[in-house]
Parts: C-alpha cells; structure tokens; sequence
C-alpha cells in the first residue's frame, strides 16, 4: 500500500524542481484520488517568485501567464492510478484559483486546486 504522505512530498518536491527558474516555492500539497480509474485533484499552496504588474489589465496577463506555467508543471509531474509518479503520462488538467494573497511587490501567493483527468486509452 502506497504512503500518500510520501508521495505528497515526492509530487512537492518534483514540482518545485520542474520549476526551471525557480519561480514557484512550493508551501503546501494535497492530493486526493476523488475517483482513481478517472484522475485525482491537487490543492497547491505557493508563492510565486515572478513579476506580476499591479496595473490593469497587464495583471490579469501576469496571472494567466503565471497559471499556464504551473498547469504545464503538473501537466508533466503526475501520479499513475497505480499510484506511481510519472513525467510521461498523458493527462487532461484543469485549474481554480481558490485564494490570492496579493501584495504589489512584495507577494504573490496562490492557492490552486487542479483537476489531473487520465486519457481514456480507448
């Protein structure tokens, strides 16, 4: 039987590594396999490390640009219905922004549920 603990650190930490210029710190990761045949969500607390403009409409930007790059990120960084870690593993990820804890210049920290869906292989 898999540790979910374990594999919530190994899921951490690779996610924070993916992150190839260190623009996301990872604080805190929740998996739960709602439905293990058809995928499982991700609740991901971070701060994210890059520029994002205070100004409208350039923030809205910012953000969009800065979702993309994590979806892509937990996109490739996934976990198997066998409940293995995988970085080949085809997958279907959609994204809500739960909390923003904003401050111009100072932070940027996210809270972010992720719905990963397998590839029906079918």
């Amino acid at each position: 039987m898999v540790d979910i603990k374990i594999l919530q650190e190994k899921l951490k930490y690779l996610i924070q590594i993916e992150s190839t210029s260190n623009e996301f710190e990872i604080f805190d990761l929740i998996l739960d396999f709602y439905n293990l045949d058809s995928g499982y969500a991700l609740l991901i607390k971070f701060d994210y490390l890059g520029a994002i403009d205070s100004q409208i409409p350039h923030f809205f930007g910012d953000v969009e640009e800065m979702m993309e790059k994590m979806k892509k990120i937990v996109s490739k960084v996934t976990v198997t219905s066998e409940k293995k870690i995988s970085l080949s593993q085809d997958v279907v990820v959609e994204s809500l922004i739960d909390k923003i804890d904003y401050s111009a210049e100072e932070k940027h920290i996210f809270t972010v549920s992720f719905m990963v869906h397998y590839i029906d292989k079918n």
